[in-house]
């Protein structure tokens, strides 16, 4: 993800119930951080890795790149869609 971009990854058709857990496979260059009940991803140095998500048992695997990243920059949320 560059400077001026911002990827969101939305899970539909989730209850108000539904558990979502996330794993970061390269943590030298995304941080993650929870707000309003959505995974804030902030890009901290070039680099590539993989976020694995569970979604009520269920797993998905989001590949995510990272280059030129500003300080504290978000790049990536993961939410369910409400």
């Amino acid at each position: 993800m560059g400077n001026a971009r911002t990827q969101y990854v939305h899970f539909t058709g989730l209850s108000e119930y539904s558990k979502v857990s996330y794993k970061i496979s390269n943590t030298k260059c995304v941080k993650a951080t929870i707000y309003n009940k959505k995974v804030k991803l902030i890009g901290k140095r070039n680099g590539h890795g993989t976020i694995t998500a569970k979604v009520d048992g269920k797993t998905y695997k989001i590949h995510y790149y990272v280059w030129t990243p500003k300080f504290g920059s978000i790049i990536g949320v993961l939410a369910k869609d409400s």
